[in-house]
């Protein structure tokens, strides 16, 4: 989960270098500092687990360039619109998994599946919205809340346990995270359409 959260991290410095928002040393730093953090957190399992690091790595970065595209495309775009278009897209790249097995839902998995649609529907408008009205870099370290859930859920619920080293690099990249919305430069917004 915390390889996905990178995309705040990879949002600065797209953000820099796609829509030109400032970042100061310290920004710079702590992007710096969430790399390390990133190295402790993956460090041991590396060779044993190369492929599933990289496609998490690969999910913040993708992640990271959504975002910025969302504020590249203005704030004109009804956030409606780029929900439609994501489903979409993410519906036929995950067409072809349909192939290594089915399991049709029971009514259970049902209401959970509608549940976590209707959760997420409004989570996108409100996330899409958010980015298209305030700074990306500004609006992205709150994401940060949910790898912390999720280790708290992991070690409730099915009794997985993080190492101390990977306990350390997690809070490295999630300071960074913090960090970055702290100290990013205070220049006064101006919306893209402006």
């Amino acid at each position: 989960v915390i390889l996905n959260y990178t995309a705040p991290i990879f949002v600065a410095i797209f953000a820099r270098l796609i829509l030109n928002e400032k970042t100061n040393w310290i920004v710079n730093l702590a992007v710096v500092s969430s790399f390390l953090g990133l190295y402790l957190l993956v460090s041991p399992q590396f060779e044993a687990k190369l492929i599933p690091i990289l496609i998490g790595l690969l999910s913040g970065i993708l992640a990271a360039l959504a975002y910025i595209m969302i504020r590249f495309g203005g704030e004109n775009e009804s956030p409606y619109t780029i929900i439609f278009y994501f489903t979409t897209i993410s519906t036929i790249c995950s067409l072809p998994f349909l192939t290594l097995g089915f399991h049709w839902p029971n009514l259970v998995e049902w209401i959970a599946l509608i549940g976590v649609a209707v959760g997420a529907f409004f989570v996108q408008v409100w996330l899409t919205q958010s980015i298209q009205t305030a700074p990306v870099s500004s609006v992205l370290p709150f994401s940060y809340l949910t790898p912390v859930f999720c280790a708290i859920l992991g070690a409730f619920i099915w009794k997985e346990y993080l190492t101390f080293q990977a306990i350390l690099g997690g809070a490295m990249i999630i300071a960074s995270g913090i960090s970055i919305y702290l100290f990013r430069e205070k220049t006064p917004f101006i919306p893209l359409e402006e």
